[in-house]
């Protein structure tokens, strides 16, 4: 009994001693100095990135069109109808010269018939003035009667002036169709030069005398349906469009143009408030006529800065972090201070080296 009292007071007695001392029966888990900042273990396979130095930029694309100089084309559409081409490849133009004449058929049917009808009118006109004039003197020779005289002047003048009514309003709906007509007419915008007269696009169709399109009888239609091109001979550029609220570009300055991965400068030209040119230096000869560029208007840069891609970088609490690989299969957070972000990229201030590598989210 003595011995069993013993052993319950030496179990209180190490309990008590345990608490006293802090010591736990569990095991203790692992405490960080800074609660902000805490490692993680990460199960799945992460990709590394590394701290670069370069440009980071913000800026906005202006989509534009190169140009070898001041062109003008002209594009034959699926089912277009060409009269007539007054120009051949080589001939030099004036602004305003007629170049070629598209067919409307239903218009030049209503010319051709106001024409007719008006040819007529004035067979008819003249040929009533000659029987009245026939008539009269027919009647001078049998009876001379004044009065008889006057009513077949009266009757003849009455056929005329209805026949001149006629004439008059064809000639004003002829007026009238062959305005509509001038629609047709492609003139030249420019002085220049024609640099390009492509007829293989048009079939010459010997019924009506001109030139159809390419799937007037069915053929396949040309990507490339350019049927005639004037050039100036003028600098070659890039031509793009801009609101004047969102971009404002000063005249004379110089802007970056990209082409096909290569960077260009070129110097600011406005044609018009929203249309604008960037002039090149020199004719690049990689690049085709009508190729598909952009021009960088910057809006803020940072040079020569350190950086990283923004999916590198996330926050914690109040804090900017990124995170990187302490070796044993843990993330282990860094604090770091960012700057400008931009196009993907994000400037690294401070808290990283170049060269570092870091884990993307």
């Amino acid at each position: 009994m003595k011995n069993r009292h013993n052993a319950i007071m030496f179990g209180m007695l190490t309990l008590t001693s345990m608490l006293f001392t802090g010591c736990s029966l569990f095991p203790e888990e692992e405490i960080f100095e800074t609660a902000t900042l805490v490692k993680e273990y990460e199960k799945r396979e992460f990709s590394m990135v590394t701290v670069q130095r370069g440009d980071v930029c913000d800026y906005k694309r202006i989509t534009c069109k190169y140009t070898q100089s001041n062109t003008q084309e002209v594009v034959l559409g699926a089912w277009d109808i060409v009269k007539d081409i007054y120009v051949k490849k080589g001939d030099k133009v004036k602004k305003g010269d007629v170049l070629l004449t598209f067919s409307d058929e239903e218009l030049d049917g209503q010319i051709e018939d106001y024409k007719y009808q008006i040819n007529v009118k004035e067979t008819q006109i003249r040929q009533e003035e000659k029987n009245k004039k026939l008539e009269i003197e027919k009647q001078k020779i049998v009876l001379n009667d004044k009065t008889s005289i006057k009513a077949i002047e009266e009757r003849y003048n009455a056929q005329i002036s209805g026949y001149q009514s006629d004439l008059e309003l064809l000639r004003m709906r002829l007026q009238q169709s062959e305005a509509d007509s001038e629609s047709f007419k492609i003139r030249a915008e420019i002085d220049g030069k024609v640099t390009l007269l492509n007829t293989t696009l048009l079939d010459i169709d010997s019924r009506f005398g001109d030139w159809r399109g390419p799937t007037s009888y069915g053929k396949e239609k040309d990507n490339n349906n350019r049927l005639l091109l004037i050039s100036d001979g003028s600098k070659p550029r890039f031509t793009g469009a801009v609101n004047p609220v969102d971009i404002q570009l000063e005249e004379g300055g110089r802007i970056d143009v990209i082409c096909d991965n290569n960077t260009y400068g070129t110097t600011i030209k406005y044609k018009d408030n929203e249309t604008v040119y960037f002039m090149l230096d020199a004719v690049p000869d990689e690049i085709q006529d009508g190729a598909t560029a952009y021009a960088r208007y910057v809006i803020n840069e940072r040079k020569n800065v350190l950086f990283l891609p923004d999916t590198a970088i996330t926050t914690m609490g109040e804090d900017t972090i990124v995170y990187k690989d302490d070796g044993n299969g843990f993330k282990e957070p860094v604090k770091v201070q960012t700057g400008l972000t931009a196009n993907n990229r994000t400037e690294i201030i401070s808290g990283l080296q170049e060269g570092d590598s870091v884990i993307v989210r």
